[in-house]
C-alpha cells in the first residue's frame, strides 16, 4: 500500500483514512461522489483522467445509460416517485437526477446539508413543487402521503407508500458510476413488473 501514487476514494466515509494516508505517507487522494447523473459521472471520469495522466473514454457506457433510461421512460410513462434516504444514494441528488431525465417527483425524505444544497437550489427551479421532507422531525406524525406517488426509492419510502411499487436500493455492495445508475433502474423495472403481476 505504501507504494501506491494515490488512494481513491468512492464513499465520503472512507475520505478519513485517506486524509491520513496522505498526512502520515505522503499519498495523495483522489474523490468520487456517487451520482446519479449521467453527464455529472462523465465529468468525474474525464478529471479522473486528467488527474492521473491517462485519457478515460466512457461515451458507449453513457449512450448505454442514457438509452436504458429512455427506454424505461417510454414504457412507464406518468411515474412520479418518491426518493429516500435509506438507500445507496443522496437522495436530493438522486432527486435531481430523476427530474433532469425526465420524471416527477413529488417527496424526497433527506437531511439537506452543506453538500448537497447545491442540488436543492437546482430542484427549487426545476420542480419547484417537490417537497422535502426530514425522517427525524416530529411533524411526521402528521405526515400524510402525496396521493400523486406512484412508484419510491429507498427503504423508508416503503413505510410512507406500503401499497406501490419501489425499490429500496439499499444493498450491501453499494453501485457506483453508470453500473449504479442501470441497477436502479433494472431494479425499478423488476419492481413495477412485479407488482404489475401482483396487481392482475
Amino acid at each position: 500500500m505504501s507504494q501506491a501514487n494515490f488512494s481513491l476514494v468512492l464513499n465520503a466515509e472512507a475520505r478519513y483514512a485517506a486524509q491520513q494516508m496522505e498526512q502520515e505517507l505522503n499519498i495523495p487522494f483522489i474523490e468520487l461522489a456517487r451520482v446519479f447523473q449521467a453527464d455529472k459521472i462523465s465529468t468525474q471520469y474525464r478529471l479522473l483522467g486528467q488527474a492521473i495522466g491517462a485519457e478515460l473514454c466512457d461515451k458507449e457506457y453513457y449512450e448505454q445509460t442514457m438509452a436504458l433510461i429512455d427506454d424505461f421512460r417510454e414504457k412507464h410513462k406518468g411515474l412520479c416517485f418518491a426518493v429516500g434516504e435509506f438507500s445507496n444514494c443522496d437522495p436530493i441528488e438522486m432527486a435531481l437526477a430523476l427530474i433532469r431525465y425526465g420524471f416527477k417527483v413529488a417527496e424526497i425524505f433527506g437531511t439537506v446539508g452543506e453538500r448537497n444544497f447545491g442540488f436543492v437550489k437546482k430542484i427549487a427551479q426545476l420542480s419547484p413543487e417537490t417537497k422535502i421532507y426530514s425522517n427525524l422531525s416530529p411533524t411526521m406524525l402528521f405526515y400524510e402521503p402525496d396521493e400523486r406517488v406512484n412508484v419510491y426509492i429507498g427503504k423508508d419510502c416503503a413505510y410512507y407508500h406500503p401499497d406501490i411499487a419501489g425499490a429500496d436500493f439499499n444493498d450491501e455492495i453499494q453501485p457506483f458510476g453508470y453500473a449504479g445508475v442501470k441497477k436502479l433502474f433494472c431494479d425499478l423495472e423488476n419492481a413495477l413488473d412485479w407488482k404489475g403481476a401482483e396487481d392482475k
